[in-house]
């Protein structure tokens, strides 16, 4: 099991109760007790002056990459995968499977094993059909303007309808009908 974070989020904080419970450490080992959990952390910062320049895109293909690597070095690449995304990181999730989906078994072999291992999917409040950025900018980022979302690298693709999100859910239909899928 791999959950992946959303924007400005962290690989434990986002998954850490008020109470200061980790439930994919405290709780989901009692009750999945075969399954190795892992979380994924990257620099989703939207804030600030260290906000990210990494493209969903660039992302996507290092987390398959780091994910495909760790399989390996630890002898796991038979068993399967399930992943837990949380808003972007749904995002991202999809994003990457179309990229291991697409390898070639003599072009990055591990990482198509990483889209034939994936068995499911829980996606946790991601905005499939993108968000409203200038309300978005309005209520989190302080009156950012429209116009440094829209040049922004992260949250560029992010914008209801855009081409990125319509390419997206173009690739990640057919791939997707495989897959266990939950919404939450």
């Amino acid at each position: 099991i791999v959950a992946i974070h959303g924007l400005d989020g962290d690989r434990e904080a986002s998954f850490t109760a008020d109470n200061g419970v980790l439930w994919l450490r405290d709780l989901l080992p009692e009750a999945i007790s075969s399954a190795r959990i892992l979380t994924y952390g990257y620099d989703a910062r939207t804030e600030g002056t260290n906000r990210s320049q990494q493209s969903l895109y660039d992302i996507s293909v290092d987390f398959v990459a780091k994910l495909s690597a760790f399989r390996s070095s630890t002898g796991t690449n038979d068993g399967r995968l399930i992943f837990i995304a949380h808003s972007f990181g749904g995002f991202m999730f999809k994003n990457a499977l179309i990229h291991a989906s697409s390898a070639h078994n003599r072009h990055l072999p591990n990482h198509l094993e990483v889209g034939t291992a994936t068995y499911g999917v829980i996606f946790m409040g991601t905005p499939h059909q993108g968000v409203d950025l200038l309300e978005w900018a309005q209520s989190r980022l302080n009156g950012r303007s429209i116009e440094s979302l829209q040049d922004d690298p992260l949250l560029r693709p992010l914008a209801f309808h855009s081409e990125v999100l319509r390419q997206q859910l173009a690739q990640y239909n057919p791939i997707s009908s495989r897959l266990k899928t939950v919404f939450c």
